[in-house]
């Protein structure tokens, strides 16, 4: 992160070199290691953005950029550096939110042979109107 960082401000980047001096290992750790258990864009920003909020020095009318730009980098810098590691789990992802549209339970067993099922569902109500021109409430489960 730092690298591209440095490359950044080398190149004018505003916010890079706003930056400088403050990348350290605590400020991207958290969301460089949830990362794997799917934490997105949004919630890696709000991870980065407590941690610059807790340096004193940095400038607080920063965090909010600084915090969008480096969720950025660090979601690039672990795609460039774990490329098979995240087509895996991009294919799991898939292959899960594809099993849950066709309404089905998302399970296996891991290779210790421990069941895992995952059970959520949504319900959702939708007004349909009928050949007699009635509305019903009718309400569906789709499992996510």
């Amino acid at each position: 992160v730092e690298e591209l960082r440095a490359r950044d401000a080398a190149k004018g980047l505003k916010i890079a070199q706003v930056l400088e001096g403050f990348i350290s290992r605590k400020v991207v750790k958290q969301t460089v290691m949830t990362v794997v258990y799917g934490v997105t864009r949004y919630g890696g920003r709000l991870q980065i953005e407590k941690r610059l909020k807790e340096i004193d020095e940095f400038p607080k009318e920063h965090v909010w950029d600084a915090s969008q730009y480096l969720v950025r980098l660090v979601f690039s810098g672990l795609k460039e550096m774990f490329t098979g590691t995240r087509e895996i789990q991009d294919w799991l992802t898939e292959s899960a939110r594809l099993i849950s549209k066709s309404g089905h339970t998302v399970e296996w067993v891991t290779p210790l042979g421990l069941p895992i099922i995952q059970p959520y569902h949504r319900t959702r109500n939708q007004v349909v109107s009928l050949a007699i021109r009635l509305p019903v409430l009718i309400t569906q489960q789709s499992f996510h």
